[in-house]
């Protein structure tokens, strides 16, 4: 008798869970009978899962409503559940130097002194041309 087909129409016993316009907050609405039958918390993650969501849902919340849709015998109308991050404004790259590597200036225009060569993480070798290999 207990799979005895019920003349409750299907929005008695459903469970829904809707992305917000922004798609920033997921929704839960659900009947007061399909509370009183269900393991609410897990279904919603379950479902929540197979939609792709990848934000935590918001337990503590849920339990409460849930405790207290069961209480007054109610269902749960429009809950957010879950919440997602506005999207951030990209930033331009930019490079910032660990140390100043500008060559000194001087009166004569740009030139290194010795001691330049030897801070730069620079390999300088030199190679000779064979005269054979032109």
């Amino acid at each position: 008798m207990d799979n005895e087909p019920t003349n409750k129409p299907a929005t008695d016993t459903n469970l829904s869970l809707t992305a917000s316009d922004d798609k920033l907050e997921l929704i839960l609405e659900t009947s007061a009978e399909y509370l009183s039958d269900h393991d609410i918390i897990s279904e919603v993650e379950e479902l929540a899962k197979l939609k792709g969501i990848s934000v935590d849902i918001d337990t503590d919340c849920l339990r409460a409503a849930i405790e207290e849709a069961r209480q007054n015998n109610t269902g749960i109308d429009r809950l957010v559940i879950a919440r997602g991050r506005p999207p951030e404004q990209p930033r331009d790259a930019s490079l910032e130097w660990a140390r100043d590597f500008s060559l000194k200036a001087t009166g004569q225009g740009l030139r290194a002194t010795p001691s330049t060569f030897t801070r730069w993480p620079l390999s300088l070798t030199s190679k000779k041309m064979n005269s054979s290999s032109k």
